[in-house]
């Protein structure tokens, strides 16, 4: 999978379990720039790949009263690049008990 692709749709799913949760005010982190500045263009995104991911990230983003896209550095982001290579490896992905997850990390 693009690993713009993959940043995009953990987006959208990340959205999902703050509002499964109830979480009014939120802040998501991602060590893709490219990601944030798409979700904060006014407009449809230059990225054709995650355009449809975008449109529906900014959508779920008007059901919270209050939120925040932030790039983080790479380096602060490793435990998700960890998770994402053993997914890659072993061919998981959707919801993965973190009981599993920690084992093999």
């Amino acid at each position: 999978m693009d690993p713009l692709v993959g940043e995009a749709f953990v987006s959208v799913e990340a959205k999902l379990i703050a509002r499964r949760h109830g979480w009014p005010q939120v802040v998501f982190k991602s060590d893709s720039l490219v990601l944030c500045n798409a979700i904060l263009l006014t407009g449809l995104s230059p990225f054709w790949t995650i355009a449809n991911l975008i449109e529906d990230i900014k959508t779920r983003l008007e059901e919270f009263s209050e939120w925040k896209i932030a790039s983080v550095p790479r380096k602060c982001n490793s435990m998700a690049h960890l998770l994402a290579g053993w997914a890659a490896r072993v061919g998981v992905f959707g919801f993965c008990f973190p009981s599993i997850i920690l084992e093999h990390i």
